[in-house]
């Protein structure tokens, strides 16, 4: 069986059926399906929601699909705790995709006047967003230049029939594709993928170089190549075995509004003039899967640290050897923070660090650095170091007037803003040692040993 979302679903259900909620109640597509995510969320439980009554949809509508790193380490066949590393390691040898002849993504085509982005379950996800968004879709555009593809996660707000204003921020690969192409007067294809296999997602994430073509990285991480097949209407190549595939073309030079829109930063920005997707056609599998992506919520954080978490690793790890282990927390979003341990290093050694860091994510804010002996996904730990280790007058690096994120909400209307770096670790030979019990009465003072069992 292929690697796509139906497999998946089918193995989780299989293997980990506490990991996948059904909801045969009818759902409205405007704000429903997302509040029931987001409450259980709150509640400590990250399932897969499958929605088979969201108005009138032949098919079912799936969200969650990525909110547990359990359940993506799954997908890859890896445990959870070994997801950073697998994905760094399937990197190192790129697969690339082939082309097939035909596949289901195109068992059913709109296309003239069928186009209507209104047959598609598309969601809504606050109050304040001023139309339904594609939440979840990866958009696929290829340079006029270079001819390379780029696979992005792009928001998109319905503004017609078949109209779609998405959201390319700056310094990011696709509002590159778009402006070379807007220099010479030309559309831009562009094609977006709903629904696909866990892998698809975390590869078009990948932290690559502008000429990197990211259906590779799928392949790698997927363990084979990616099937494509053409598209119907535009010089574009797609998933054969996506559930969904809205085709177009961006139209150089026109900006309409877009937003505002609830960002993984939980906060939504103001509105601003964006691109426009002619929507071209669309196709679909027989009894489609549409996937939404919840914006701000687990889901969203995870999908971003991820990729982010293990090419910093990797990264840092290269050039800096005293590096340990490196961790990007929720309460940062996932993007805005990183925390580093570190061993034996030289005082100058933090600062490289740091200004290594930033510079390779422009999205990062914060980079703190303690010790070895800290547990870099401890926050109270971490927390406790920059309590006890930290002065503000020695331990501080500043940086002004770098590339930062266009969402973030601090720097709006940005993008720059400031980067801090925290050096966390104890300095010089006469620090105070960290007090210590010996490992073997620690492990013979267990206490199920010698406190009653609690009471139910």
């Amino acid at each position: 069986m292929k690697p796509d979302l139906r497999t998946f679903l089918a193995r989780l259900r299989a293997e980990r059926p506490g990991d996948i909620v059904d909801v045969s109640q009818p759902v409205s597509p405007d704000q429903e399906a997302i509040a029931l995510v987001r409450n259980t969320e709150a509640a400590g439980r990250h399932p897969v929601f499958s929605f088979s009554a969201v108005r009138d949809w032949p098919g079912t509508v799936v969200a969650n699909v990525h909110a547990s790193k359990e359940r993506l380490g799954f997908a890859l066949g890896v445990p959870g705790d070994e997801l950073n590393a697998t994905y760094v390691r399937r990197l190192e040898k790129l697969v690339p995709p082939v082309m097939v002849d035909s596949g289901p993504v195109q068992e059913c085509v709109l296309t003239g006047a069928d186009v209507d982005l209104s047959r598609l379950p598309i969601l809504t996800p606050f109050a304040d967003c001023p139309a339904p968004y594609v939440s979840g879709g990866i958009m696929v555009v290829k340079d006029c230049e270079t001819g390379v593809r780029n696979l992005s996660y792009i928001r998109l707000m319905v503004t017609g029939r078949s109209t779609l204003t998405m959201n390319a921020a700056p310094f990011q690969h696709t509002d590159i594709v778009i402006r070379n192409a807007e220099r010479r007067g030309r559309n831009c294809p562009a094609a977006i993928i709903i629904g696909y296999h866990p892998a698809m997602a975390l590869g078009s994430l990948a932290k690559v170089p502008f000429d990197i073509d990211e259906y590779d990285c799928c392949g790698a991480l997927l363990g084979e190549p990616v099937e494509l097949v053409k598209c119907r209407t535009v010089d574009l190549e797609v998933p054969a075995w996506a559930e969904i595939v809205i085709e177009g073309e961006i139209a150089p030079k026109e900006r309409v509004p877009e937003g505002p829109y609830g960002e993984f930063t939980g906060y939504a920005l103001p509105a601003e003039l964006q691109p426009t997707v002619h929507v071209s056609a669309i196709t679909h599998r027989r009894d489609p899967i549409y996937q939404d992506v919840v914006a701000g919520a687990r889901e969203h954080l995870l999908m971003g640290k991820i990729p982010k978490e293990a090419t910093q690793e990797r990264y840092l790890r290269s050039t800096f050897p005293m590096v340990r282990r490196v961790h990007m927390p929720f309460s940062g979003r996932g993007r805005f923070h990183l925390i580093v341990s570190v061993g034996p290093h030289r005082p100058s050694d933090i600062r490289r660090l740091m200004l290594a860091a930033f510079v390779n994510d422009h999205f990062l804010k914060h980079v703190l650095v303690v010790d070895e002996d800290i547990n870099v996904e401890d926050d109270a730990a971490v927390l406790s170091a920059w309590a006890t280790c930290f002065q503000g007058d020695r331990d501080l690096v500043v940086v002004n007037q770098m590339p930062g994120s266009s969402l973030d909400p601090s720097g709006y209307p940005g993008p720059t803003g400031a980067k801090l770096g925290f050096d966390c670790t104890r300095k010089g030979e006469n620090f105070p040692p960290r007090f210590h019990m010996d490992p073997a009465v620690v492990a013979r003072m267990r206490p199920d040993a010698f406190l009653p069992p609690p009471r139910l």
